[in-house]
């Protein structure tokens, strides 16, 4: 799959901006005033977008930053040090504070099949989450497009 916002594209020498991003598919560590960053953001926009796919409607749909936080805490656990180690770097750790001892999880109950769903809400969790994001292309979720022999 191929996300672009070519509204925000800038040289690879060059700094990002981070205003240019919309902010439902925005990383919490962007949110947080992190300006030097890596293709973990990517990561969490293209978990927001195939959860967009699979739900239906947005994952995370904030009216601002504040809410927009509030609604991945309220599904990851609060943006702390206990889910989120190297939140203590961020320029705006502190700045604001949830309180979420309970959260959601991510469920996409509007899929029928549990077994799909199940299969669906496990893909997603590699990428929407504070911390370690990585690529999954060899996860069996793309078995039914992968090329067979």
């Amino acid at each position: 799959m191929k996300i672009g916002d070519l509204g925000s594209a800038v040289e690879m020498d060059q700094k990002y901006q981070i205003e240019g991003f919309s902010r439902w598919y925005k990383a919490p560590e962007l949110m947080m005033g992190m300006k030097n960053y890596k293709n973990e953001i990517d990561l969490w926009s293209y978990g927001c977008v195939m959860g967009e796919l699979m739900k239906g409607i947005p994952i995370f749909s904030g009216i601002n930053e504040i809410d927009q936080l509030s609604r991945i805490a309220k599904v990851l656990g609060c943006p702390c040090e206990y889910h989120w180690k190297s939140i203590v770097s961020m320029p705006d750790f502190g700045k604001i504070s949830f309180n979420y001892t309970e959260t959601t999880g991510l469920t996409l109950s509007c899929m029928q099949k549990i077994e799909e769903r199940k299969e669906c809400e496990r893909f997603l969790q590699h990428y929407l989450k504070y911390e370690h994001r990585n690529y999954h292309l060899d996860d069996k979720f793309f078995d039914a497009v992968r090329e067979k022999p």
